[in-house]
């Protein structure tokens, strides 16, 4: 339970106290006591500066794109409107009026998706609540997020009297007057698309109390910015979904027991012409082999097939086989030992199959996440990947990777 707050602290806003009481649930508050009035005001203003900052590049390419369309109506108008004046001038106006109401729909489902993401962030933080001056006080913060994210920011707001000394991300932003800590995902994790397919990060933070204190408040909160997909129709960037288009999918997924979800085309955009077109980009030395006898033996041209690791013969990467070209996965479990087919988790021989919870790592994970034969050797992502990685693969290791190569 929260103790009381002072009456000359509490808001005048019933609204703005009830949305503190949901927002108090994932933000690590201490059971001691509550930030003071004054701080409590100025972290508003700090989130709403940063929410500002993290939405305007994904509001920016909506204003964008339908400043485009609406251009290119436009001119298309203008020179309609030459032959048959009445009409199409009538006809521009009109489509000018919908691009403007389909910006603004877009803004506002946008800033549903953003206050949703928030109501998902859940954040703990851990540490010491009494402190002697001089003591060096470290602090576990958790900040974890079930979907693709492309930025999170964690605030941490330090305890009274106390200052910074370390954390395990080396990219911090102190700001001591206000007592806040501000990192970036972005500046301490490697650049990816999206930055991550789902959150789970795990910070370390040390202070130093530069007095005596015997109730130390101790809360940090996080804001993370999901991940939109800019290109057209899908790609790389769309973290697996339960999406089995219109059922085409609707059975490799079920029987997925790791990761019962579409993993390989979750935009519906995969066809056979996408794909022996993207061969001939990438490889076009090979891309008959590929089109003509690899895939179709390895995966039937669907790429969200998955192998079973029970299936006899075992496969060689005990998470199983992934996609149109069989490869690894995020799992990233150890080869299994021949010649008996035994499963093989930490390099201990099973006699029994591997279960969802052996996994040392989930499937599905973001793309630059390596699997068992490196970042390359990752079929449980998108087909357009999926096909790159394969590329690649034949490179490094030669022909003998996939058995329907010889």
């Amino acid at each position: 339970m929260d103790p009381e707050i002072p009456e000359d602290e509490q808001s005048d806003n019933p609204q703005e106290e009830q949305n503190s009481d949901q927002k108090s649930r994932h933000q690590g508050h201490s059971p001691h006591k509550h930030p003071s009035f004054a701080r409590k005001q100025a972290t508003k203003q700090l989130r709403k500066k940063i929410g500002a900052n993290l939405k305007q590049r994904a509001t920016q390419q909506i204003t964008n794109a339908a400043k485009e369309a609406a251009k290119k109506a436009a001119e298309q108008a203008a020179k309609r409107a030459l032959a048959s004046p009445p009409v199409l001038i009538g006809l521009g106006i009109a489509i000018g009026i919908l691009i403007l109401i389909f910006l603004i729909l877009a803004l506002f489902q946008h800033n549903q998706n953003e206050e949703l993401a928030q109501d998902q962030v859940t954040v703990t933080k851990t540490g010491p609540d009494t402190a002697k001056v001089g003591d060096m006080l470290n602090y576990q913060i958790n900040v974890s997020y079930p979907n693709a994210v492309e930025e999170v920011v964690i605030i941490d707001h330090m305890p009274a009297d106390t200052e910074y000394v370390s954390s395990s991300w080396a990219k911090v932003h102190v700001d001591a007057a206000k007592h806040t800590i501000l990192w970036t995902a972005k500046e301490n994790t490697p650049p990816s698309s999206p930055l991550f397919a789902s959150v789970n990060i795990p910070l370390t933070l040390r202070l130093k109390a530069l007095k005596d204190n015997t109730n130390l408040v101790n809360w940090a909160e996080a804001i993370v910015t999901p991940f939109v997909s800019t290109g057209g129709g899908g790609g790389p960037g769309v973290p697996p979904n339960e999406n089995t288009c219109g059922g085409k999918y609707a059975g490799n997924i079920s029987r997925n027991r790791f990761l019962p979800k579409n993993f390989g085309d979750p935009a519906c955009d995969f066809t056979k012409d996408k794909l022996y077109a993207q061969l001939k980009a990438e490889d076009p030395a090979n891309a008959d082999w590929w089109y003509a006898k690899v895939i179709p033996c390895e995966s039937g041209y669907v790429p969200n097939t998955w192998r079973d690791p029970d299936t006899r013969p075992a496969t060689p990467d005990g998470g199983g086989a992934w996609g149109l070209f069989q490869d690894g996965s995020s799992i990233n479990l150890p080869n299994i030992p021949p010649p008996n087919n035994f499963y093989a988790v930490n390099r201990t021989p099973r006699t029994r199959s591997v279960q969802p919870s052996d996994l040392l790592q989930q499937p599905g994970l973001a793309p630059n996440i390596a699997g068992h034969g490196g970042v390359t050797d990752r079929g449980d992502v998108n087909w357009q990947l999926q096909i790159s990685n394969a590329v690649k693969l034949l490179k490094e290791r030669g022909t003998g990777y996939w058995s329907c190569a010889g």
